[in-house]
């Protein structure tokens, strides 16, 4: 492998890194100001002498779209992961592997706000289900387990991750 092909891949991971770092902290504010919405929201809806509906159009449209942008990303970091937790990038592949486990978080808690709106319920455990085999994954690479790897990133990247994206995606598909 070039140096210049070490540079651009080191490069690369850095700036996912990034990224994923910055939609973290976005997230926690964006939550928290959800939060913050979603008890106003109750104060109104427990005031006796108003009618108002709980469910308004696109209630949770930045989530919705947060969602979806987040789990394009995370399509292209576990590919990232793919291609390169065999040779000895490993320090970079936990990199992004940590990113992604963050990323998968923050969409939990995205979805957890929104919970109550959700049509399939299933979604939530997919992102659990999803979160947890990338901490698993995370704990074989510290374990250099090639096997137990191996076994969670096919399981992933082939039918998981595929699942779970058009799960997200149905779900969110006509709520935007």
């Amino acid at each position: 492998m070039s140096k210049k092909t070490k540079i651009d891949k080191s490069r690369i991971i850095f700036v996912m890194s990034i990224i994923f770092f910055v939609i973290s902290i976005f997230t926690k504010i964006h939550n928290t100001s959800m939060i913050l919405k979603e008890n106003k929201r109750k104060v109104i809806l427990n005031n006796s002498n108003q009618k108002i509906l709980k469910k308004e159009s696109g209630k949770h449209a930045d989530e919705i779209r947060y969602i979806l942008k987040i789990s394009g990303t995370l399509g292209e970091a576990l590919t990232y992961i793919q291609l390169n937790y065999k040779n000895g990038t490993k320090s970079q592949v936990k990199t992004v592997l940590n990113d992604s486990i963050d990323g998968v978080n923050s969409i939990s808690s995205a979805l957890k706000t929104m919970n109550e709106d959700l049509a399939n319920k299933n979604v939530m455990a997919e992102t659990n289900k999803l979160e947890s085999q990338l901490k698993e994954l995370m704990q074989a690479l510290i374990e250099n387990n090639f096997k137990t790897e191996e076994s969670i990133i096919n399981s992933i990247i082939s039918d998981d991750y595929v699942q779970w994206k058009k799960d997200i995606e149905n779900e969110f598909r006509y709520m935007i």
